[in-house]
């Protein structure tokens, strides 16, 4: 297909169109949910970025950011599991746009994309932090090894300070419960489907210090608009509309970590056992 470059909006509206043509109704929903999410990642990436840059979508799921972006006229290449990058709609959407989508073997292990190095302007990890289950550091490095000097990660993850995750700690406090996911969700969901660990904007400061020496982190907050989809009379939008006045309370933060050199690797696997 001859992808012309155009704004967020229209990326998404294209795309929107495509999909609507389909007998796929998950396609179809997943996007229309996510669509502030997407625009607001988008927007923001062509803030960040020269024309053209080459981005790494890690966790591309069906592709839905990766294309947007990819009619926004950047360079796209997308990694996930087997069971998305395999799907017959996933693999006709990329080869449409043009976009290289890798079957990862072992994210833990950093086994994705071997024999790359230094070839991405950008990596994208977009909430998705939250349900990490295992030890990061070899997977970071692996970013890091990916990544152009100068290049950046761009992170996006739910806050932990928003007013709704608070609330449901008193909750479960309340009712004599322990904190995280409930036992019966444990029990009928795949592990990654979970929010493991939920994240301040301090935290994440700290998680990429500790990691590297070359990571600058920036963190920003923010609330994307009208999200809770409801009248604004509703008490959860009254709520909301309160806490995105202060900052720390909003809905989710974006983390913006610029690898400004390769000599300051610091953070090493502990030994199993």
């Amino acid at each position: 297909m001859d992808v012309k470059s155009c704004p967020a909006e229209e990326a998404f509206s294209q795309l929107a169109e495509e999909a609507g043509k389909s007998t796929r109704p998950q396609d179809t929903y997943y996007l229309n949910y996510h669509r502030l999410r997407y625009l607001h990642t988008a927007q923001r990436l062509q803030e960040l970025l020269p024309g053209g840059a080459k981005i790494l979508d890690i966790g591309s799921h069906f592709l839905h950011q990766g294309t947007i972006l990819s009619r926004m006229g950047f360079e796209v290449a997308g990694v996930d599991v087997p069971e998305f990058v395999g799907l017959d709609f996933v693999k006709e959407r990329a080869d449409n746009y043009n976009i290289s989508n890798s079957a990862i073997k072992n994210l833990e292990e950093g086994e994705f994309l071997e024999g790359t190095t230094d070839a991405f302007d950008a990596v994208l990890f977009t909430e998705a932090l939250e349900h990490i289950t295992f030890n990061p550091i070899i997977f970071w490095r692996r970013v890091n090894e990916l990544l152009h000097t100068g290049g950046l990660i761009y992170l996006t993850t739910p806050n932990a300070y928003e007013w709704r995750n608070l609330r449901k700690v008193l909750k479960r406090l309340f009712l004599g419960r322990g904190m995280g996911v409930r036992v019966p969700n444990i029990l009928n969901r795949v592990t990654y489907g979970h929010h493991w660990k939920l994240y301040c904007g301090r935290e994440l400061k700290e998680y990429f210090a500790l990691l590297s020496n070359d990571f600058k982190t920036e963190v920003n907050y923010y609330s994307l608009p009208g999200s809770n989809r409801r009248g604004w009379w509703h008490l959860r939008e009254i709520m909301q509309r309160i806490c995105n006045l202060i900052p720390g309370f909003r809905e989710q933060l974006e983390a913006v970590v610029y690898l400004q050199g390769r000599d300051g690797w610091l953070a090493v696997p502990p030994e199993n056992g």
